[in-house]
């Protein structure tokens, strides 16, 4: 949960976020906003995020990643990155990698175009 915040938080345009854009990241329904307000207390906690009410909405939380949370996720992403090529490319045949990343790249263009967060600043979709 902290690193779906957190990347979520990264690759923001605005500056800001709000618990509920959160919970659609992290997966959870509009009902669950608990769940992720938790999460989001916690990294307050740790200096992770910065917390504070919409000057537009006094009902919503506003989200900003902090220094210190920027650093995290920095530092966090290196190992994750290694992790995610091992487990989804590591066990696979040569001739199956490519099919395998094509398809990926398909559901993450779909899940960009669907979604309700912008897409990350470096994001370059293949060519149809």
């Amino acid at each position: 949960m902290v690193c779906c915040v957190l990347a979520a938080s990264s690759g923001m345009t605005a500056p800001l976020r709000t618990v509920a854009a959160f919970d659609r990241a992290a997966g959870q329904p509009p009902e669950n906003v608990a769940y992720v307000s938790h999460h989001v207390r916690r990294m307050s906690a740790r200096g992770l995020v910065s917390c504070g009410l919409s000057v537009a909405d006094r009902r919503v939380t506003e989200v900003t990643l902090t220094s210190r949370g920027r650093q995290a996720l920095q530092e966090a992403a290196p190992g994750h990155v290694d992790l995610v090529r091992r487990l989804f490319f590591g066990g696979l045949p040569d001739g199956l990698v490519g099919p395998l990343s094509e398809a990926l790249e398909s559901v993450y263009a779909s899940i960009i175009k669907q979604g309700s967060l912008p897409p990350p600043v470096d994001w370059h979709p293949a060519e149809d």
